[in-house]
């Protein structure tokens, strides 16, 4: 073989497979599988709009992010709203079937609420930081989505009516 055939068989991307997400190009005479992630943008958000991903980087746009995760192999890095990254819910337009709620950190995410929790008995009764006994996990985490505001677990079981949180440290 000729260093003209060589080079013919190295500069087209035919025959080239590429894993999901990517497409083949020709680098420097060379086939390589780069990112070029479909791009389905709604009617509602246009191409354009800026994304907050739920690694708490604003994005350009969907394709942005979707090239970032390709990139970066992650199947984890998704839309956590529609819009500039932000620390409080006042101005985030979450996705469709989801509500903004602030975290402990005081971090917006866009969560679903549309859950309902099943009748329970006292064993399953946690504390919330708030100082609240819920029933369950599940019904302290429906009064958050309620609320708009994260409520963490205190401990499991009722809460005591002199306890604190944080708890007070020996000493201190």
């Amino acid at each position: 073989m000729t260093n003209t055939e060589l080079r013919l068989t190295t500069d087209t991307c035919d025959g080239v497979h590429c894993e999901s997400g990517k497409i083949c190009v020709i680098k420097k005479g060379h086939p390589k599988c780069v990112c070029s992630p479909k791009c389905n943008v709604s009617k509602r958000f246009s191409g354009r709009t800026p994304i907050c991903g739920s690694d708490g980087r604003t994005y350009k746009n969907i394709c942005r992010l979707k090239k970032r995760a390709c990139r970066k192999r992650s199947d984890n890095l998704t839309i956590a709203y529609y819009g500039t990254c932000q620390n409080s819910c006042d101005k985030i337009t979450c996705p469709s079937g989801r509500v903004c709620l602030l975290d402990q950190n005081l971090n917006p995410h866009c969560i679903k609420c549309a859950r309902k929790c099943s009748p329970v008995t006292a064993r399953h009764q946690v504390c919330g930081t708030d100082g609240v006994t819920y029933k369950s996990t599940c019904h302290l985490k429906e009064m958050a989505c309620k609320k708009g505001m994260g409520i963490p677990l205190a401990y499991k079981g009722p809460c005591h009516r002199k306890a604190t949180w944080p708890p007070k440290r020996n000493g201190m």
